[in-house]
């Protein structure tokens, strides 16, 4: 299989890639533009009492493709994107966020459901709406699980090193997942903590901060639809531009926990 590198494009925005209206008459793919749904996309995020976490739904003109009407056909090719922040947080700021897809949505604008799918909870079906321009909105599925060191386990840990000061302030750590149905994808985002940055002596900074180095790593194969009627190159870019804006989102987030426990 092939693998296709897509570099980073700096910072932008992904938020426009799941516009709130479309009718798909700007679609002259007659065949593809008879797929649509009923309308649905995300406005405001709530938990139910089965610990699924959901968007409210309000109707869009023009519906999206479900899931289903995609019949498993993804191509070929892995599509891997890159991104690196620097953070001044300390590393359990930094890796929380992403220890649970329950958190990962608040930054991830497109996706929109997450429903536990195997008794232990280790399993959750994500679902995801993508829209690129005027085409209409595909409804991707996927049972996505962590692999490795359970994200948790190694933030609970991080967590009683900070608490009990035995932090040397240089530390690693990692969370990896993957599909194991639907919709291929796999991720990875890495932290190294570089420390604490500041002077101790000076009175502007009496709590030294840490920076944190986060890099993601992000792998998928796109709906064979979208190869077939629009090209790899056109998606590859606009998917660039939004792993970058989810990544501003997230850093965002990030600086504002860290703000408020020094408030």
């Amino acid at each position: 299989n092939r693998r296709e590198v897509v570099k980073g494009l700096g910072s932008g925005g992904g938020k426009d890639a799941v516009p709130g209206r479309h009718t798909g008459r700007n679609v002259s793919r007659d065949r593809w533009s008879g797929l649509h749904g009923p309308g649905g996309m995300a406005t405001e995020v709530r938990p139910t009492r089965h610990g699924t976490i959901m968007r409210a739904q309000r109707y869009v003109d023009g519906g999206y493709t479900p899931y289903e009407t995609l019949l498993e056909r993804f191509d070929d090719v892995d599509v891997v994107h890159r991104s690196t922040r620097v953070v001044q947080a300390p590393l359990s700021t930094c890796m929380e966020p992403w220890c649970a897809w329950e958190n990962v949505y608040k930054f991830l604008p497109q996706l929109v459901d997450v429903e536990p799918m195997s008794e232990d909870g280790k399993i959750r079906r994500l679902r995801l709406m993508y829209r690129f321009a005027s085409t209409p909105t595909i409804e991707l599925l996927a049972s996505a699980i962590y692999v490795g060191t359970d994200p948790k386990e190694q933030l609970k840990d991080i967590l009683q090193q900070e608490g009990e000061g035995t932090s040397a302030g240089k530390r690693n750590a990692e969370v990896r997942w993957r599909s194991v149905e639907g919709f291929p994808q796999a991720g990875c985002v890495k932290f190294t903590e570089r420390g604490r940055i500041g002077n101790e002596r000076e009175s502007e900074l009496p709590i030294p901060q840490t920076e944190t180095v986060v890099e993601l790593e992000f792998t998928y194969r796109m709906p064979q639809v979208l190869v077939e009627f629009l090209g790899r190159q056109p998606i590859q870019l606009d998917v660039e531009k939004i792993v970058q804006g989810v990544m501003d989102g997230y850093v965002e987030l990030c600086l504002k926990k860290t703000n408020a426990g020094q408030t």
